[in-house]
Protein backbone atom coordinates (compact mmCIF):
# COMPACT_ATOMS: atom_id res chain seq x y z
CA UNK A 1 0.00 0.00 0.00
CA UNK A 2 1.49 3.34 -0.99
CA UNK A 3 1.23 6.44 1.10
CA UNK A 4 -0.68 9.52 0.07
CA UNK A 5 2.61 11.43 -0.30
CA UNK A 6 4.06 8.89 -2.73
CA UNK A 7 0.82 8.88 -4.72
CA UNK A 8 0.89 12.70 -4.92
CA UNK A 9 4.49 12.59 -6.11
CA UNK A 10 3.59 10.08 -8.84
CA UNK A 11 0.69 12.23 -10.02
CA UNK A 12 2.89 15.32 -9.99
CA UNK A 13 5.59 13.54 -11.98
CA UNK A 14 3.06 12.28 -14.52
CA UNK A 15 1.64 15.78 -14.93
CA UNK A 16 5.12 17.28 -15.10
CA UNK A 17 5.92 15.22 -18.21
CA UNK A 18 3.06 16.94 -20.00
CA UNK A 19 4.00 20.49 -18.92
CA UNK A 20 6.39 22.94 -20.50
CA UNK A 21 9.67 23.48 -18.68
CA UNK A 22 8.50 26.88 -17.39
CA UNK A 23 5.25 25.38 -16.08
CA UNK A 24 7.25 22.55 -14.53
CA UNK A 25 9.55 25.01 -12.76
CA UNK A 26 6.56 26.98 -11.48
CA UNK A 27 4.93 23.80 -10.23
CA UNK A 28 8.12 22.64 -8.52
CA UNK A 29 8.55 26.05 -6.87
CA UNK A 30 4.96 25.93 -5.69
CA UNK A 31 5.44 22.45 -4.26
CA UNK A 32 8.60 23.57 -2.43
CA UNK A 33 6.79 26.60 -1.00
CA UNK A 34 3.87 24.48 0.18
CA UNK A 35 6.22 21.96 1.81
CA UNK A 36 8.04 24.78 3.61
CA UNK A 37 4.73 26.26 4.76
CA UNK A 38 3.60 22.83 5.94
CA UNK A 39 6.81 22.40 7.96
CA UNK A 40 6.34 25.82 9.58
CA UNK A 41 2.70 25.09 10.41
CA UNK A 42 3.65 21.67 11.81
CA UNK A 43 6.28 23.27 14.04
CA UNK A 44 3.85 25.95 15.26
CA UNK A 45 1.24 23.25 15.91
CA UNK A 46 3.75 21.30 18.00
CA UNK A 47 4.68 24.40 19.98
CA UNK A 48 1.02 25.22 20.62
CA UNK A 49 0.33 21.65 21.73
CA UNK A 50 3.24 21.89 24.17
CA UNK A 51 1.88 25.17 25.55
CA UNK A 52 -1.58 23.64 25.87
CA UNK A 53 -0.17 20.72 27.87
CA UNK A 54 1.63 23.13 30.20
CA UNK A 55 -1.51 25.24 30.72
CA UNK A 56 -3.59 22.12 31.40
CA UNK A 57 -1.05 20.95 33.99
CA UNK A 58 -1.14 24.37 35.64
CA UNK A 59 -4.94 24.28 35.68
CA UNK A 60 -4.96 20.88 37.35
CA UNK A 61 -2.45 22.09 39.96
CA UNK A 62 -4.58 25.17 40.67
CA UNK A 63 -7.76 23.09 40.95
CA UNK A 64 -6.03 20.84 43.48
CA UNK A 65 -4.89 23.89 45.46
CA UNK A 66 -8.42 25.30 45.41
CA UNK A 67 -9.81 21.99 46.64
CA UNK A 68 -7.42 22.07 49.61
CA UNK A 69 -8.49 25.63 50.47
CA UNK A 70 -12.22 24.90 50.49
CA UNK A 71 -13.75 24.41 53.90
CA UNK A 72 -15.24 21.02 54.55
CA UNK A 73 -19.03 20.99 54.54
CA UNK A 74 -20.74 18.17 56.36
Amino acid sequence: MCSLDSMCVRVQLYCAHRLSSLERQDLQASIRNQKERNMVLSRVNGELNQELQEVMEQRIALEIQMEHLRPYHS
